[in-house]
C-alpha cells in the first residue's frame, strides 16, 4: 500500500505531468495541454486551500508511519490522483481499458491512504468531491459557446 499511496506524489506525478503537456503540445493539442496543466496545477491549489479553511487533524497512522504535517481534509493524493488520471485518461485514445485503469488507480490510491491510517473515509471521499467539481468546472469553461 505504501507503493500504492506513492503514486499519487509529486516525484511521481510531476514528470509525468511535463511528459503529457509536451506530448499534446507536440502532437497539435495545444489547448488540451494548456487544460491539462491548469487541471493539475488547480487540483494542487484547491486542495491545499481546502486543507486550510477545514483544518482537520489527521488521524493517528497505522503501521508505525509518521504523521504527515498537512490537514487532513480533503486528501489531497485523492483529489490530484481523480483529476490527473482523469484527464490523462481523456487526453489517450478512447479505449474502456484505459479508462478502467485509470479509475482503478484513482480508488486504490484512495484506499491507500484509509487503510495506512493517513486520512479518515470523509477525507477520501471529500477529495473525490472535490475532483468531480473542479473538472465539471473545467468541462463548463472548455465548452464550445452556442450564441443565440
Amino acid at each position: 500500500m505504501l507503493r500504492v499511496t506513492a503514486l499519487g506524489t509529486e516525484p511521481y506525478l510531476l514528470p509525468l505531468a511535463v511528459l503529457v503537456v509536451w506530448w499534446l503540445a507536440s502532437t497539435g493539442r495545444r489547448n488540451e495541454a494548456v487544460m491539462f496543466a491548469i487541471a493539475v496545477a488547480g487540483a494542487e491549489l484547491l486542495f491545499q486551500t481546502l486543507k486550510l479553511i477545514f483544518r482537520v487533524p489527521r488521524p493517528e497512522p497505522f503501521f508505525g508511519l509518521a504523521t504527515p504535517l498537512t490537514y487532513s481534509f480533503p486528501s489531497g493524493h485523492t483529489l490530484s490522483c481523480a483529476v490527473y488520471f482523469t484527464r490523462l485518461a481523456a487526453a489517450l485514445p478512447p479505449k474502456l481499458l484505459i479508462r478502467l485503469a485509470a479509475a482503478a488507480l484513482i480508488l486504490a490510491i484512495g484506499l491507500s491512504r484509509i487503510y495506512l491510517g493517513f486520512h479518515y473515509p470523509s477525507d477520501v471521499l471529500g477529495g473525490y468531491a472535490a475532483a468531480v467539481v473542479w473538472l465539471a468546472a473545467l468541462e463548463i469553461v472548455q465548452r464550445p459557446r452556442v450564441r443565440h
